[in-house]
């Protein structure tokens, strides 16, 4: 029986964090310009990772998840800025 009720929680957490997501990719507060993140992605393929990073994160407060997301590989990663996995997998959890 408490076999049953703990993969009826999972289940539902599951359906829950799977509702959460598709919410938040329909979100309107997404108002940066396309070409803006195209420019952050030219940045970072240059290499000039602390201004790509700049960049990134003017998308991440717009709202933009792919954005927050970059910030949590460049700062797991240390690139433009320094290297900190606490708060890279908190930019994965709010990309999420």
């Amino acid at each position: 029986m408490k076999g049953i009720n703990k993969m009826k929680k999972l289940l539902i957490a599951s359906l829950i964090l799977a509702t959460s997501h598709s919410t938040f990719a329909a979100d309107s507060k997404v108002t940066a310009k396309p070409d803006a993140f195209a420019q952050a992605t030219k940045l970072y393929e240059a290499k000039n990772y602390p201004a790509a990073f700049q960049e990134m994160q003017r998308l991440a407060d717009t709202g933009n998840a792919q954005a927050i997301y970059n910030l949590g590989y460049m700062t797991q990663v240390g690139q433009g800025t320094v290297k900190d996995e606490k708060k890279a997998v908190q930019h994965y959890q709010d990309a999420s």
